[in-house]
């Protein structure tokens, strides 16, 4: 798994998915009828601010971008004006 701050960010799972978060409930709905075949929820993950993402479906440029949103969610203002003090977007 992967955290920042100490909270979840993401992790692989062994069915080649990527378990995301945080995703809030508009972008998951948004994320999985824009693309279906890329990102789900199972039963196990319904409620939760988290979305499944099939790494063999999935846009590489959407998954960094939501990876990269996900961070800036979690990293607090610190680590955001550090981040960008190094030239990030």
């Amino acid at each position: 798994a992967f955290k920042v701050r100490g909270k979840f960010l993401s992790r692989l799972r062994e069915d080649d998915v990527l378990v995301l978060k945080p995703v809030d409930d508009i972008e998951q709905q948004f994320l999985m009828s824009t693309a279906p075949e890329a990102f789900f929820l199972t039963n196990h993950y319904r409620g939760f601010t988290a979305i499944l993402v099939r790494l063999s479906a999935v846009d590489r440029a959407q998954l960094q971008d939501l990876i990269e949103q996900a961070w800036s969610r979690l990293a607090g203002k610190k680590r955001l004006a550090a981040h960008a003090a190094i030239g990030g977007r």
